[in-house]
């Protein structure tokens, strides 16, 4: 698992939640592994988001925050994208490049979706 701080693990929780009822208003098994917990495994790995279709596994989410993005976890989604199902890292929006980067670099780009979320709080 990485090491974040407490701060971040609250966001990272948070976005993993969010993921999850965003996917669950198209799908109705979306499984879990927020913090330490292992909820849900694939093939013995543990994402962070895992999208159910009749028993399979059919897509992974792994949620990155900023100290995150990087070669370790890189290595960790190279694992992923293994794993029969469709998978997407989601970063935050300014390590975008960065974590494309990395992608490129692990020559699994081909396997792997990259995308962003942002945390906008309006006042």
């Amino acid at each position: 698992m990485a090491k974040r701080s407490e701060r971040e693990q609250v966001v990272h929780d948070w976005v993993v939640e969010q993921v999850a009822a965003h996917l669950g208003k198209r799908y109705r098994d979306i499984r879990v592994n927020p913090g330490n917990e292992e909820n849900a495994a694939v093939e013995g790995k543990y994402p962070d988001v895992v999208v159910v279709s009749h028993g399979v596994a059919v897509e992974v989410y792994e949620v990155e925050t900023e100290s995150t993005v990087n070669e370790e976890e890189a290595n960790q989604w190279a694992e992923f994208s293994k794993l029969p199902a469709k998978c997407t890292v989601l970063v935050p929006a300014s390590l975008l490049k960065k974590a494309r980067e990395l992608v490129w670099d692990k020559k699994i780009a081909s396997r792997i979706k990259v995308a962003s979320y942002e945390l906008l709080i309006k006042g």
